[in-house]
């Protein structure tokens, strides 16, 4: 059986597959599937999951923000802004979701940050006017 090489590029991380016999990603014309020896190919991947399958039967699944997929001569490179890998969905989806509280109670804090730096300005601004008249 043929099998071909997966480069995966995260903003923070990159790692190599070896041995993979398909994967699954999804473009702007939906789901599709990449097999070893399938001609060049280059798509703009919508953010969703990409399902790896190895030769040996095992399967890895990724979830990506958007980026690139660029097949040649049985090498696939991944180019994404985030990045987050898994031996099953179900532990993606636990550990995206978790990130996802994280990063929504990050932005909570920096929207309370920057209403009172608004807060601050205005009074700043109001004090300027009083003083000058």
């Amino acid at each position: 059986m043929k099998t071909f090489r997966l480069q995966l590029h995260g903003a923070t991380e990159e790692q190599t597959h070896e041995g993979l016999q398909s994967v699954v990603a999804h473009d702007a014309s939906g789901s599709f599937a990449v097999l070893a020896g399938h001609e060049r190919l280059l798509t703009r991947l919508t953010s969703g999951i990409v399902r790896l399958q190895y030769a040996d039967g095992s399967r890895a699944y990724a979830a990506v923000m958007g980026g690139l997929l660029y097949f040649a001569e049985n090498q696939m490179h991944i180019v994404t802004r985030e990045l987050h890998l898994a031996a099953s969905d179900e532990v993606l989806e636990e550990s995206l979701e978790a990130e996802w509280q994280a990063q929504e109670a990050e932005l909570t804090e920096l929207r309370a940050q920057i209403r009172r730096l608004d807060r601050a300005i205005l009074t700043a601004m109001a004090g300027l006017g009083r003083a000058k008249a």
